[in-house]
């Protein structure tokens, strides 16, 4: 193997493995968004022609570095023509990668595919926060929002779900469908007796579209 240098450093010591490593440069720091949490300690060109990264994350940092966790090689944005390893977490919550593991890199194709559904999680979180505090605020007789809004946020989330993978529906489904049924059921109750029944129904409908599309 050939060797370029580098070396243990303290903290949790893994290895990567890439097809290729693009520039990639000991002491290259390794991020999770902004923050840099470790970095590479040693860059290994193996005989099967394969790339063995060693890195290190920070002890604090630990618990972003798991097996569900994609790690990319990628541009430092703020330093033109250096490589950098990005971190990006996942829906599902994995196992912590051990001391002296070797995982298997992603392509950048991969990780900008991440990034793009976690940002539309995010996204469906507000949103769905947004209409959580609207349906609140309809119970506690502090807002009287209309149900063309509260139907326009729920289509809104409808139609962002639709680009979503399997672990974000599940976390959707889980986090926000079931508390959003829970307000509605709120609402109705408060609602009993003022010939409103059509106005929940559609809104039931729409939170109904949305489960079922949350578990296709």
């Amino acid at each position: 193997m050939l060797f370029l240098a580098g070396c243990m450093e303290s903290g949790v010591n893994f290895t990567i493995r890439y097809d290729a490593v693009d520039g990639l440069k000991n002491n290259a720091p390794l991020m999770h968004g902004d923050q840099i949490i470790g970095k590479v300690n040693e860059v290994i060109y193996t005989d099967q022609g394969n790339f063995d990264v060693n890195v290190t994350v920070d002890e604090s940092h630990h618990t972003l570095a798991t097996d569900s966790a994609l790690f990319v090689i990628t541009d430092d944005s703020k330093v033109k023509g250096v490589q950098i390893i990005k971190l990006i977490t996942s829906d599902s919550p994995g196992t912590l990668i051990q001391d002296q593991q070797v995982i298997q890199g992603s392509t950048k194709l991969t990780g900008i595919a991440r990034e793009v559904q976690n940002q539309i999680g995010e996204s469906l979180q507000s949103l769905a926060s947004s209409i959580d505090q609207s349906i609140s605020t309809w119970i506690d007789k502090t807002a009287e929002p209309t149900v063309e809004q509260l139907e326009s946020e729920l289509d809104q989330l409808l139609e962002e779900a639709k680009a979503l993978g399997a672990d974000a529906k599940e976390r959707i489904e889980a986090d926000v469908v079931e508390t959003i049924k829970q307000h509605i059921q709120r609402l109705k109750q408060q609602m009993d007796g003022l010939n409103q029944d059509d106005t929940i129904d559609q809104l039931e409908k729409k939170v109904d579209e949305l489960e079922h599309l949350m578990q296709a």
